[in-house]
């Protein structure tokens, strides 16, 4: 969630009661914004990290081993 936040700038699940909001996490229903330019790296990112069950979800370290990650790292003059 927090990735989503940060990369698109409002959070993935809204709605004007809490009780839909959570009934929107437990669904996993979230969209990008096409108003949002993000790489396609980027979304996969998003994609796999917002899924509802834990078990399908990436872990941490599947994480910090996607191409998106592994990338920036690689460009990043600071280690990540």
């Amino acid at each position: 969630v927090l990735a989503y936040v940060i990369l698109v700038g409002v959070p993935p699940f809204q709605a004007p009661e809490v009780s839909d909001v959570l009934a929107a996490v437990l669904k996993g229903k979230w969209l990008f914004p096409s108003s949002v330019p993000l790489s396609a790296a980027a979304r996969d990112f998003i994609r796999r990290l917002l899924v509802p069950d834990p078990k399908r979800r990436l872990t941490a370290w599947q994480a910090l081993r996607h191409p998106w990650i592994e990338d920036a790292s690689e460009r990043s003059t600071y280690p990540l």
